[in-house]
């Protein structure tokens, strides 16, 4: 939580040191102010590459968390009030509506729960995928309701969305990802979407097992 806290507010510091110093930038060139354009165009490089740093920095010493079936995946910016879990897996030869599998569907029980205790909470660009044990990522070929786990969430309420996935008769430890957040998380430190950062994972089956 301290390093999401920590990681949002560095964000936003950098957005406003990159927003203040291209506009000094800009003003020192259009007055031909050299040695001050000089000045800040040094310091925003600093900046930049200090933060870039402790973002690489932060992704190469996480890891890799796998969370087993009922257990929630937070949300976090200022406050964790967003959660999603996987509560049920099943396994179908065939879904009515649905082409026939080139393997088999695992239907996947995805419950999104709000804990905010006044505001509606819309979950933002969230990306659902299987990824096998031999590391190949498998994108959902159905959403039951279609969109739902993008639906906005009244406070302390919970909905649960079928999530349909057609995956080899023979897959080995498929675990599901859930990702919410849109481009910019890729650039908070300590973000799970942050670049080259391991993610956190659902267990659908136990290793070895189809």
């Amino acid at each position: 939580m301290i390093l999401r806290l920590f990681g949002t507010l560095s964000f936003l510091a950098t957005a406003f040191v990159l927003a203040a110093g291209l506009t000094t930038l800009a003003y020192a060139l259009a007055t031909r102010r050299r040695r001050l354009a000089r000045g800040v165009a040094i310091a925003l490089g600093v900046w930049i590459a200090g933060y870039g740093a402790t973002l690489l920095g932060v992704s190469a010493l996480s890891h890799e968390e796998i969370l087993a079936l009922g257990t929630e995946k937070p949300f976090c910016g200022f406050d964790c009030d967003l959660a999603f879990s996987a509560v049920q897996v099943d396994t179908r030869s065939g879904i009515e509506g649905l082409p026939k599998p080139a393997g088999v569907y695992y239907v996947v029980s995805v419950q999104a729960r709000s804990d905010a205790k006044r505001v509606t909470i819309q979950p933002s660009d969230v990306r659902l995928g299987v990824v096998a044990g031999d590391g190949h990522l498998y994108a959902p070929a159905a959403e039951l309701p279609a969109g739902g786990t993008r639906r906005a969430l009244l406070p302390r309420t919970s909905c649960v969305t079928e999530v349909v996935f057609d995956l080899p008769a023979d897959v080995r430890d498929p675990r599901l990802v859930i990702q919410e957040g849109g481009w910019p998380t890729r650039f908070v430190i300590g973000d799970e979407n942050s670049f080259g950062h391991p993610k956190v994972v659902i267990r659908l089956a136990a290793p070895g097992s189809v």
